[in-house]
């Protein structure tokens, strides 16, 4: 679906910016790229990052997130600059998720090679990139912080991939605990595509059981009703695009992702259950969509053409094993200052004003600080992938991003 804007001549900028990437910055995402960091495997490459940045001239030390099937599980909090003063943050995790055994790589997962301009393997997207040009970035004030009228941290946290509970949930934890000082705007990596993102869709999973009559199968047309045959009809009925836009995060999202009905192959099953998967964008809650659920259902004729009588006798399920609690969604403000900043400093390296990121995104870390009000922007590079085979960032998109991260913090912590 077309993206909507409310800003004139606005454009979505190319991964090719017309400056160069620094050599050191593409050497360092390889490096990051090479060390596997599967979620729960994430020690390793925290490490490297660690005595990377402790040589860049980084205060560093680590928030355990505590797991206990796991055991330890490391973010890292690197800082320059008094603790006086304001505090900006840029967050990114290191985990990934796995390479399937068996799906074939043109590149190979864990060699960051680099082809026409880009810089494949698992993570160089989602989001070793981005985290390699937070590092650089930081780095870079790190040579001028006696200046420094604030203080810069770069959070690079574990487990997002699985939910963050244990990595960004640990730091907002220790936030909200007065453990570490709590930040006046945050940046965040995430896939963006070089546009802006202000908000993310929320996740409401919910099930609906159809019920039905059994029967033996001969008995199906005379005696049963086929709960399967039922639950088809509900699931066609609302498996279709909802046409309700937000300006800054996009369309809602629904999805009927698992069903299951009968018992054996010859009888004609008495119940038929779906999950619904449900991205909410903001002003949607759970009971209006059950409600708006309801409406559909409940429109749907019950005698078929061919004569059938199929009456849709049917329940909501919000609480079960296998759904999550209610994820709302979550936005801040586009006309946030610490927002505006970052917008203004990226069209000025990028040459066109970024569009606002209305694409088909999914959840980030970023709803755990804003639980905490704390302003957050979501901006990322180019490239393609994420989660598949033959996953790239552009390496140009990694020297603009790296360079409008630096831009936005440094005069905020008084370097000019």
């Amino acid at each position: 679906m077309p993206s909507k804007d409310n800003t004139p001549d606005s454009t979505t900028p190319s991964a090719t910016t017309g400056s160069e990437t620094p050599e050191g910055l593409v050497s360092l995402v390889q490096e990051l790229v090479r060390i596997p960091s599967v979620t729960g495997e994430e020690a390793a490459v925290m490490d490297f990052a660690a005595d990377w940045l402790s040589g860049a001239g980084m205060d560093v030390q680590f928030i355990d997130g505590g797991d206990e099937e796991k055991g330890q599980r490391p973010n890292l909090v690197a800082s320059i600059g008094p603790e006086s003063g304001p505090l900006y943050v840029m967050n990114g995790h290191m985990d990934t998720v796995p390479v399937p055994e068996g799906e074939e790589w043109e590149f190979p997962p864990f060699k960051g090679e680099i082809s026409e301009g880009r810089l494949y393997g698992r993570g160089a997207l989602d989001m070793k990139g981005p985290c390699g040009a937070k590092m650089w970035a930081v780095a870079q004030m790190a040579d001028r912080k006696e200046e420094m009228k604030g203080r810069v941290q770069l959070h690079l946290v574990c487990d997002e991939e699985v939910g963050g509970t244990h990595g960004s949930g640990a730091i907002a934890r220790a936030i909200a605990n007065g453990e570490l000082p709590k930040p006046e705007g945050i940046i965040s990596g995430e896939l963006s595509y070089l546009q802006v993102r202000t908000a993310e869709r929320g996740i409401f999973r919910f099930k609906i059981r159809f019920h039905g009559r059994s029967a033996h199968t001969a008995h199906a047309r005379a005696g049963g009703l086929n709960a399967i045959a039922v639950a088809a009809r509900g699931v066609l009925a609302l498996e279709k695009h909802i046409d309700r836009f937000h300006p800054s995060v996009g369309y809602p999202v629904m999805s009927v992702n698992t069903i299951e009905g009968g018992t054996s192959a010859n009888s004609v099953p008495s119940s038929c259950t779906f999950l619904v998967d449900w991205r909410l964008v903001p002003g949607e809650t759970p009971r209006s969509i059950l409600e708006e659920v309801g409406k559909v259902l409940d429109a749907l004729e019950e005698t078929m053409e061919d004569g059938r009588h199929l009456p849709l006798d049917y329940e909501l399920i919000t609480r079960d094993e296998d759904l999550i609690e209610l994820i709302p969604p979550n936005m801040t403000d586009s006309s946030d200052p610490f927002v505006q900043a970052l917008w203004r400093e990226a069209e000025g390296v990028l040459g066109c004003r970024p569009e606002p990121f209305t694409d088909w995104g999914g959840s980030t870390d970023a709803r755990f600080f804003r639980e905490l009000e704390i302003p957050v922007v979501i901006f990322g590079p180019t490239g393609a992938g994420a989660h598949g085979a033959d996953e790239y960032v552009d390496i140009a998109a990694l020297g603009a991003v790296s360079e409008i991260y630096r831009r936005t913090l440094a005069p905020l912590v008084g370097l000019r």
